[in-house]
């Protein structure tokens, strides 16, 4: 997270939603763009498409830029979105 919050160019992140722990203070809020609070668990796969474990807790796809919080907002992943850069 640290080296999202210093890339420059922008990106999306994919990470457990627990907005209390101090790198959400530290590399998300302070940097981010927007974020994508994902509905439900996510669900990994294997190459052949069966369920092979859910995540243990939810899960935000966090942007960096105001580009990335657009294609978010598009992606058509149910959950809520947040901005929190103008």
């Amino acid at each position: 997270l640290k080296k999202m919050a210093e890339h420059s160019g922008g990106g999306i992140c994919l990470i457990f939603a627990w907005t209390d722990t101090s790198y959400w203070h530290d590399y998300i809020f302070p940097f981010a763009y927007g974020i994508l609070f994902i509905r439900g668990r996510v669900n990994f796969l294997s190459i052949d498409g069966v369920t092979k474990w859910n995540a243990p807790a939810p899960s935000a796809l966090v942007a960096y830029s105001k580009h990335d919080f657009n294609i978010l907002t598009r992606c058509g992943i149910k959950g809520e979105t947040v901005q929190i850069r103008y």
